[in-house]
């Protein structure tokens, strides 16, 4: 029985399941924010925890200088809604007087106050992973019935990115959360029909997911190519006001809302800057730098053979081969048994052919619309096969589903045992045995990325930070690093690599191999102390990569600081201390 309009408990099952099955991750890498360079929780380009409350500043109070112009503004709206609460409380009881622009941001307790932020977008990732996965079954089951909707959501759910980024304060769960609404739509309208009802709600879900990540728009420009010749039969053609009143719909609506929420009415100066940043078209003219990828492949048939290959990867990993395989089968089935739900796969191949291709650039996130999109393709063949009258078909359809859960479940609980015996916390253990309150430990690169430390110890960044941009070095910028270190003489060195990672380079930008083993090698009076590696759960599956650096439970090497006779003693081939295996 529906208890509210549209919702069964079947989704508050399969929401409360997401929940239950992510939420250990969910205090992974959490700060102790002493400083402003220990205030960022692990991981890279997370919104927490002052992301959002500085766009609402900037938006509704004063227009900042140099405002951060990556994405649109949804999902700080979405955020700054549920940190309100949570900033009145603070404020209530002393804990939050005058906000300032910099740290402690006027908060008497920046430690637990931004603390408290962080856990409130993490939880509100969750829940919108909830949201997605309970929407995944809505969607198999509009296709193919409540069989394939079972299978779609248990498909959803066990995506190997789930297992990150439910637990974080990126952009990725909350567009797929308003991408899955909008397929629910989509699936609802390629089986009955194109109403002025379903068209509105089809334009805000995807004005939604527009607005938290401008990548989204390319999984519905392709939409009206199923949509306008079934709608047109359906209406008894474009000349009539049947066939246009479901068009209107859908524009007005998402106008609205994509106005309203991606910043364009509320900050109009910020939105065409933003634009600007991420296409490039205006944005010498105006002073912006535009958005750089790390690296893309060339404009020829090589370099898109190449740029697939890589695509097919991240799907792999994302999905496991097994899934994966059932998706291109699904849609081979659906091509001769279904061909109005073949449909259905246009949303992936729009951000295919609409993003990935243009940019000729792929990552794991990148492509992970495609695999949310290829889940139900997956679960047709074996909703078909459990349905089944003979028990010989039953039998292959559950094999197939065992086989297609396999993979995904075995990397997932891998991530989430990397995050809970990530190596920085054995990092974190080894300084505190190694240092003395008041000690400086120097580091490359960004800040997010560093063990957890007691209050009475001291990051310092030994280099300044050129970001992701490729730098090449000369051997009188090596020197002239190396006395800067010497001269600021840190207890300790970290090297962990981070988003800034070049090919061919082990740590980041900031800190070149060269330079890294003129350090090592004991001359400028620093020896390798210790190398922490936490063990992998599966040693004979390798946990497939996020992105082109380890973000969960990276090696870290830690370089102590000696005196200039012992490190003559040392030499070029001392070994580190390793510290015991964990695990």
């Amino acid at each position: 029985m529906r208890t509210i309009r549209g919702v069964e408990p079947i989704h508050g099952l399969f929401f409360v399941l997401t929940i239950g099955l992510y939420l250990p991750g969910l205090f992974w890498g959490l700060p102790h924010a002493t400083g402003p360079e220990s205030m960022l929780p692990w991981g890279h380009d997370s919104l927490l925890p002052m992301s959002p409350l500085g766009e609402m500043h900037d938006t509704f109070i004063a227009p900042a200088e140099h405002p951060l112009l990556t994405y649109p503004l949804m999902h700080h709206f979405v955020l700054a809604a549920f940190d309100a609460p949570y900033l009145g409380a603070l404020f209530l009881t002393g804990g939050m007087g005058r906000p300032t622009a910099g740290y402690p941001f006027g908060f008497s307790d920046p430690a637990t106050a931004l603390l408290g932020l962080i856990l409130i977008g993490r939880a509100v990732s969750l829940m919108m992973g909830g949201v997605l996965v309970a929407a995944s079954f809505e969607v198999g089951r509009r296709l193919w019935g409540r069989t394939a909707g079972l299978v779609t959501a248990s498909f959803s759910l066990l995506l190997y990115p789930m297992f990150y980024y439910t637990q974080t304060g990126n952009l990725e769960v909350p567009s797929l959360c308003w991408i899955a609404l909008a397929l629910v739509v989509y699936a609802g309208i390629l089986r009955s029909g194109f109403t002025v009802r379903r068209a509105a709600w089809l334009g805000v879900f995807a004005a939604f997911a527009t607005a938290t990540k401008d990548s989204s728009a390319a999984l519905f420009f392709v939409m009206p190519l199923a949509l306008v010749p079934l709608h047109a039969g359906a209406s008894g053609g474009s000349r009539t006001w049947a066939f246009w009143k479901p068009v209107a719909a859908l524009l007005g609506a998402g106008g609205a809302a994509y106005a309203l929420t991606s910043g364009l009415l509320l900050g109009p100066s910020r939105y065409f800057a933003h634009v600007a940043h991420i296409t490039g078209f205006g944005a010498e003219a105006a002073g912006i730098e535009p958005i750089t990828l790390p690296s893309s492949y060339p404009a020829t048939l090589a370099g898109f053979v190449a740029l697939g290959a890589e695509t097919w990867g991240w799907l792999v990993a994302i999905m496991g081969l097994p899934m994966l395989l059932l998706a291109l089968f699904g849609m081979a089935l659906c091509l001769r048994r279904d061909p109005r739900a073949l449909a259905f796969s246009l949303p992936a191949w729009g951000l295919l052919l609409g993003f990935i291709a243009p940019i000729r650039y792929a990552e794991l996130r990148y492509v992970w619309p495609v695999a949310l999109v290829s889940c139900a393709f997956a679960a047709y063949p074996v909703a078909r096969a459990l349905q089944a009258e003979r028990a010989a078909w039953r039998a292959v359809g559950w094999t197939a589903l065992a086989f297609a859960f396999a993979i995904p479940a075995l990397n997932g609980a891998a991530m989430t045992d990397a995050k809970l015996r990530d190596s920085r916390l054995a990092a974190a253990a080894w300084i505190g045995e190694h240092t003395a309150p008041g000690d400086a430990i120097g580091f490359f690169g960004p800040s997010q990325k560093l063990p957890r430390i007691a209050s009475d110890r001291v990051y310092a960044r030994v280099v300044p930070f050129t970001g992701t941009r490729a730098v090449s070095y000369a051997p009188s910028d090596i020197d002239a690093m190396a006395e800067r270190i010497r001269a600021a003489a840190p207890k300790l060195i970290l090297l962990i690599e981070d988003h800034s990672l070049q090919p061919g380079m082990r740590f980041g930008n900031t800190a070149p191999d060269a330079l890294v083993d003129r350090l090592r090698d004991g001359a400028h009076g620093y020896r390798l102390a210790a190398r922490i590696e936490t063990p992998p759960l599966w040693p004979w599956l390798e946990r497939p990569p996020l992105t082109s650096y380890r973000v969960v439970s990276p090696p870290v090497e830690i370089l102590e600081r000696v005196d200039r006779a012992a490190a003559r003693r040392i030499g070029r081939d001392s070994g580190p201390r390793r510290l015991p295996r964990r695990g």
